[in-house]
């Protein structure tokens, strides 16, 4: 626990924040110093969502700070906050529209979005003439490029492979949402649409035959050329794109990214929004309402934000701590005024807040799900060398739910 003091605060009590972002030692560090009514206090929880399920009593929080918070599940640990917008507090047009309304339950707003991360490709300047579209590109078109990009000698071995859907196991993950696979929380289950889920393994699957021959060309390729960074690979001109997060792509060093570009993958001109959005809410236990309105408050407005960004480039923290909380910040004036400050690559390529996907509602579970039965069935799934049966991904299921 991390416990910052002032002189002499207006309120004896301190405002309890839970978070598993570092990044809020910082922030709340940057708040005590600022004003001398509030003490904030940041204590660290792995997960802070699973962890409000065994909260009791003096044990709660007042604030909670962390991803997967707007289940229905979660959600009914914390109370309406729209009384911070009707009292003019907080400023409901601040925010970008579809990252609000993931915070609501009906026609109440629960949580505020705190920051996002997106899915991107990057790729060397070089190859511009492989790029179609000037900021995003969809599945279908990194497909396409990648295949224009291959590359074969004599032997029928690859020299230059555009991308391969299983170089990152993530992106399988992100595809097959993108398809509409839906996962989400039903009671103590975590469901999806079948059907969705089946299209994009067989979308997959053609992608890795028809344009990459099979499994077994592409892991040999990765083995052979793609043990580098990401941004190395795609500079050795061995590969067109590599995919990554927007959290990575802003860590890459300076002297790596001079000669890189990068697209936003996208799906009917929306870009998704990453799983682990960080939101904000106040707990309906909180002990210390008064406190905890006046730290989101501060929390929530632009100048505060611009000096907490300030602050961790003083630091030298950047490489580790992109942007707010981890991510872009929901505050939308201050991801695409204050951002290209820090991150001069946006400056050519803002995420346009018109094509912002509403983030997927998904349990506190989601990590582990994805990590031990999602990623290992999609695996085997989209190898061409196997026939995958249904039945493995009941069985993953089962012994996940066993062991969980």
């Amino acid at each position: 626990m991390l416990m910052l003091s002032s002189c002499s605060f207006l309120y004896t009590k301190p405002v309890v924040i839970w978070t598993n972002r570092s990044e809020l030692a910082s922030y709340a560090e940057l708040f005590n110093a600022q004003q001398n009514k509030v003490r904030a206090v940041i204590i660290y929880k792995e997960n802070p969502a699973e962890t409000l399920r065994h909260a009791k009593g003096s044990d709660t929080p007042d604030i909670v700070i962390g991803a997967w918070l707007n289940n229905q599940k979660v959600r009914s640990y914390f109370m309406p906050i729209d009384y911070l917008f009707t009292d003019r507090l907080i400023d409901t047009d601040s925010f970008y529209p579809h990252l609000l309304e993931a915070g609501k339950s009906g026609t109440h707003q629960y949580l505020l979005p705190v920051s996002f991360n997106l899915p991107a490709v990057i790729f060397a300047e070089e190859n511009q003439q492989f790029i179609e579209n000037n900021y995003m590109l969809t599945l279908e078109q990194i497909k396409t490029a990648g295949a224009a990009y291959n590359k074969q000698n004599n032997n029928d071995i690859y020299t230059r492979m555009g991308f391969a859907p299983r170089w990152k196991p993530e992106f399988l993950v992100l595809a097959a949402q993108m398809m509409d696979s839906y996962f989400h929380s039903s009671g103590h289950d975590i469901v999806w649409t079948p059907q969705a889920l089946e299209d994009s393994i067989n979308y997959l699957r053609s992608w890795t035959q028809t344009i990459n021959t099979s499994t077994v060309a592409e892991e040999d390729f990765k083995f052979k050329y793609l043990y580098t960074p990401d941004s190395k690979q795609v500079l050795s001109g061995r590969c067109l794109f590599a995919y990554v997060s927007s959290k990575e792509l802003f860590a890459i060093p300076p002297t790596e990214n001079e000669n890189l570009d990068f697209r936003w993958i996208c799906k009917d001109n929306q870009i998704p929004i990453e799983d682990d959005m960080v939101f904000m809410g106040i707990h309906r236990n909180s002990c210390n309402l008064a406190a905890a309105e006046i730290f989101m408050t501060w929390f929530m407005q632009e100048e505060s934000q611009r000096q907490m960004l300030s602050r961790i480039t003083s630091m030298n923290l950047e490489a580790s701590h992109f942007g707010i909380a981890g991510g872009f910040s929901s505050i939308r004036s201050v991801t695409e005024r204050i951002f290209p400050i820090y991150y001069t690559q946006l400056l050519a390529n803002l995420p346009p807040a018109q094509s912002l996907m509403q983030p997927q509602s998904l349990p506190f579970q989601w990590e582990s799900f994805k990590n031990r039965v999602i990623l290992p069935y999609l695996l085997q799934a989209n190898n061409t060398e196997l026939q995958t049966s249904p039945a493995l991904l009941d069985t993953l299921v089962s012994q996940w739910a066993t062991e969980y």
